[in-house]
């Protein structure tokens, strides 16, 4: 009885049971007259059904049974000893995903918070070359927003929207290697809006693969003051 309450009563639990109303536990060791904060314990189940007739479900966790004398008021569920611990098991578990879902997104933030602070461009693609995410060094350079460039290709982002050219007519686009799913990097110059030619180093990381689509993290940097 005493490990189940202690589950009953742990973190979380007054969430998950809030449509429950614990009333007692029963039969309790000699003197003892509670368990948890508010649960109290009774000298036998017959007493704590006495106390609390419009008791509907019973837990049974002793595997021993419900005493053969017992009468139970008609509408009771009983949840045998097996079915009490699956409860347990599950609600435990349940418990514990949110409590991940909590340190996940709280990870998260702070990673949005890193990454949006690099002075490094950073866009996140998809296996179709899809800008995914993009952090506030990148977005800076096309002034526009978030919401304006995700799904827009990868390339574009990065080039055509912050009015960067080839320099000659028979530049290759470092593009279609860096976004193919096998990572790699490149160093490669455009002209830019001002007719200045720039030049730019990038590395693309992949995401994935053994079955699952391949993502790209693409890192560049402008290295035109290092040339």
């Amino acid at each position: 009885i005493g490990s189940f309450c202690s589950f009953l009563c742990g973190p979380g639990m007054d969430e998950i049971f809030a449509e429950a109303r614990f009333v007692g536990a029963a039969p309790g060791d000699p003197g003892q007259t509670a368990v948890g904060p508010d649960i109290p314990v009774f000298p036998s189940l017959a007493a704590l059904l006495e106390a609390s007739p419009d008791v509907n479900c019973i837990l049974e966790l002793t595997g021993q049974g419900l005493p053969p004398d017992l009468t139970i008021p008609p509408g009771v569920t009983v949840m045998d000893r097996r079915a009490a611990m699956l409860l347990k098991t599950t609600v435990s578990s349940a418990s514990l995903c949110e409590t991940c879902r909590l340190d996940l997104t709280q990870t998260r933030l702070y990673l949005d918070a890193v990454f949006d602070h690099l002075d490094a461009e950073v866009v996140m693609a998809d296996p179709a070359g899809l800008v995914e995410d993009i952090n506030r060094a990148a977005r800076r350079r096309t002034e526009k927003s978030k919401e304006d460039l995700l799904g827009l290709p990868c390339a574009m982002v990065l080039d055509e929207l912050q009015n960067l050219r080839p320099a000659e007519t028979d530049d290759v686009s470092p593009w279609p290697a860096l976004l193919s799913g096998k990572g790699g990097s490149a160093e490669y110059s455009r002209m830019d809006a001002e007719e200045r030619l720039r030049y730019f180093r990038v590395a693309a990381h992949a995401v994935g693969g053994e079955g699952r689509p391949v993502h790209t993290v693409i890192i560049r940097r402008d290295v035109t003051h290092d040339v």
